[in-house]
């Protein structure tokens, strides 16, 4: 690690300390660090917590989508902030806060109560390296992040290039409405940490980077604390880092820039992270979901691992619902799981679901519905102030004009009747 390896934690330091993050503590630390202020500053700017601070004194209201569904409004003495990732209690006031055990709403093995042993790693190590490699490729795992390569391919991947590895966990998760990676870390850290372990094990990593999303702050003191009583089990101490917040941080060569104390930018591939990663070294980037599926299969066998899912995507995998549903929270379900089936364990409001057509890779998916008709009549040419406005105005649409108009597909019907199949009572 060079010096600028170690310029976010002291920019986030810095900020924690003097409340906010100008020119002059930017130019102090990068004196500091040997490096040149412009690029300590380029660094800095780009990440939004470091840009926006709450006014001292201010409540902070998070005015995500969901909570601006539910009603969220910034009042006198009140600051309004980007999603906090409290989806599940929307509107959710204050920042960050412990993810609740009565939040996850489906478990199955990731999330089932830990075991007061360490049978998984155990069972890992008495297979060593290669063994590990190969249960793993029996078992199908894929990658929890999004992308879902292959977790056998992309270690061996790294292994192959024949030079120490670096191991990066992804558990920035800046997604607005999601807060999966949250519920495991604050609920289930001591299944992480062994994850980790085996991890450790099958890559011997000469460095290893637990990258932490900067506003989830009870996830990483659970994490601290889980570190700190069950380190012994690990190969060595991880570094933990924490972000300074943004969407784009979740994109594992903005995550490697971002540790290396440049601007987080997505870097150009060629070379792919395996090849040449964080400070040059063939890197392994997984996400918090993915560690922690890996004492899954090394308890139960990659066979009954492989008993859960889809064929070609086995097990399962933990999914973020909120907004218009009874149940919010963390749903572990098997893949291959249908929206309507989600919807359906979440208490959706009996809206119909209805197919998306898929489209060319190039062109985003279209989804046809027959109240359509909202988007040409209602909300053409309208602004809204917030969500009681939009309420209110819909209010006056609907009874001023749905009700008599017929529905662009099916003239026989107004619009309101189609909306009336749509959420039937």
């Amino acid at each position: 690690m060079n010096a600028r390896g170690g310029l976010l934690p002291a920019l986030e330091a810095a900020r924690r300390q003097a409340g906010t993050l100008g020119p002059p503590q930017v130019e102090e630390l990068a004196s500091r660090l040997g490096i040149p202020a412009a690029l300590a500053w380029e660094a800095a700017s780009s990440f939004p917590d470091f840009r926006h601070e709450v006014p001292a004194g201010a409540e902070p209201v998070c005015m995500g989508a969901a909570c601006l569904a539910a009603g969220a409004t910034a009042g006198p003495g009140q600051a309004p902030v980007e999603c906090q990732f409290r989806c599940y209690s929307a509107p959710a006031p204050g920042l960050d806060a412990p993810f609740p055990e009565n939040a996850i709403r489906l478990a199955g093995p990731l999330l089932a109560p830990e075991d007061a042993n360490w049978r998984a790693i155990e069972a890992a190590r008495a297979a060593g390296p290669h063994g590990i490699l190969a249960e793993l490729e029996l078992s199908g795992l894929r990658g929890r992040g999004g992308a879902y390569f292959p977790v056998a391919a992309k270690w061996k991947a790294a292994l192959g290039q024949g030079r120490p590895v670096a191991l990066v966990i992804n558990a920035e998760e800046g997604e607005p409405g999601v807060f999966k990676d949250r519920a495991i870390l604050c609920r289930r850290p001591r299944r992480f940490v062994e994850g980790l372990a085996i991890a450790m094990e099958a890559l011997a990593p000469a460095v290893t980077v637990v990258f932490v999303n900067g506003r989830a702050r009870a996830a990483l003191a659970s994490l601290e604390a889980a570190l700190s009583s069950h380190g012994a089990v690990l190969a060595s101490q991880p570094r933990v880092v924490v972000g300074g917040g943004g969407y784009v941080l979740g994109e594992e060569t903005t995550l490697l820039n971002a540790i290396e104390g440049r601007k987080p930018v997505p870097r150009v591939r060629p070379p792919y992270p395996v090849e040449s990663g964080l400070w040059g070294m063939p890197t392994v980037v997984n996400n918090v979901e993915t560690i922690s599926s890996l004492p899954v299969i090394f308890r139960e066998g990659a066979a009954a691992f492989r008993a859960r899912g889809l064929a070609a995507a086995p097990g399962t995998r933990l999914l973020s619902v909120s907004g218009a549903v009874a149940r919010p929270g963390v749903y572990e379900a098997e893949m291959g799981v249908t929206i309507a089936r989600l919807l359906e364990l979440a208490g959706h409001y009996h809206f119909a679901p209805q197919p998306c057509r898929p489209r060319r890779g190039n062109e985003k998916g279209r989804v046809e519905r027959r109240i359509r008709d909202l988007r040409t009549s209602f909300f053409a040419g309208r602004e809204f102030h917030d969500i009681a406005d939009l309420r209110r105005q819909f209010q006056q649409w609907r009874d001023d004009v749905a009700y008599i108009r017929p529905c662009l597909d099916q003239p026989d019907i107004t619009v309101q009747q189609a909306l009336d199949r749509e959420r039937p009572l």
